[in-house]
């Protein structure tokens, strides 16, 4: 069967997000270089949205095709990213903990809790192969969400909430700039995903984190001014401008 124009829409859309995130990691990624945790992370991050990306792709442009290897291989990509869907949100969140401290240990620390809703949403994505909890393939080869999908909803949402908890018990100590960026940062592919569990048939989750991971890498593009190219240390500039707000603050 031909590929219908929502389909090829939503592929499209797809596409295109990849397309951002192979630019930004291609101007990031440099092998001799040593990175710093938090870009560490952000490049983990767009690497596994690019990952579920095109897992999600190959789902619509298997949906409906006839033969057991398109069934075959449409169940694979569904469960693929039924598995890994909750990955990038909890990379999100160790990436919060880490930007409020600059401490890899306190960054660590909330590794078991963080860890434990991946496993359980995992479990539940591989048991639907057999028993449709989040998705059932029919006859046909066309997907279908199964009884149990608002669960793996709900996990994709309590990472948003315990990183925002974590945002405003740290708001004091939290420069107001970044504050802002790592409040704002979750916002596109939340919406995003509240129309799609909405409105069958869209895909929006991934494209809504491409564009929050872009605006992310603006600013690391803009701290990178203050890192060291050689070390990725931070650099004298840095120090004076932390000099500087800590005897403005006094001042006050």
């Amino acid at each position: 069967s031909e590929i219908s124009m929502n389909d090829m829409a939503n592929i499209q859309l797809n596409v295109f997000s990849l397309i951002l995130l192979i630019i930004v990691f291609a101007n990031m990624y440099r092998r001799s270089r040593e990175y710093l945790p938090d870009q560490k992370l952000f490049l983990i991050l767009i690497a596994s949205v690019g990952l579920l990306i095109i897992a999600d792709t190959l789902t619509w442009a298997l949906d409906g095709k006839p033969g057991k290897a398109a069934l075959y291989f449409n169940l694979l990509f569904n469960t693929f990213g039924y598995i890994f869907m909750i990955f990038p949100f909890l990379l999100w969140c160790l990436y919060v903990r880490y930007q409020i401290k600059m401490d890899v240990k306190e960054m660590m620390k909330a590794r078991i809790l963080l860890l434990v809703p991946f496993y359980i949403n995992a479990l539940f994505a591989v048991l639907s192969c057999f028993y449709g909890f989040y998705f059932y393939l029919d006859d046909l080869n066309v997907y279908h969400r199964g009884t149990l999908f608002w669960l793996s909803a709900g996990i994709n949402y309590a990472y948003y909430l315990y990183a925002a908890i974590y945002l405003i018990r740290k708001r004091k100590s939290t420069e107001r700039r970044l504050f802002i960026l790592l409040s704002l940062f979750p916002l596109p592919p939340l919406f995003a995903s509240i129309i799609q569990s909405l409105h069958y048939g869209t895909s929006l989750l991934w494209p809504g984190a491409a564009l929050s991971l872009v605006v992310i890498y603006l600013n690391i593009q803009k701290n990178q001014l203050y890192t060291d190219h050689l070390t990725g240390l931070y650099n004298r500039r840095l120090l004076d401008i932390h000099l500087d707000d800590c005897l403005n603050n006094n001042k006050k």
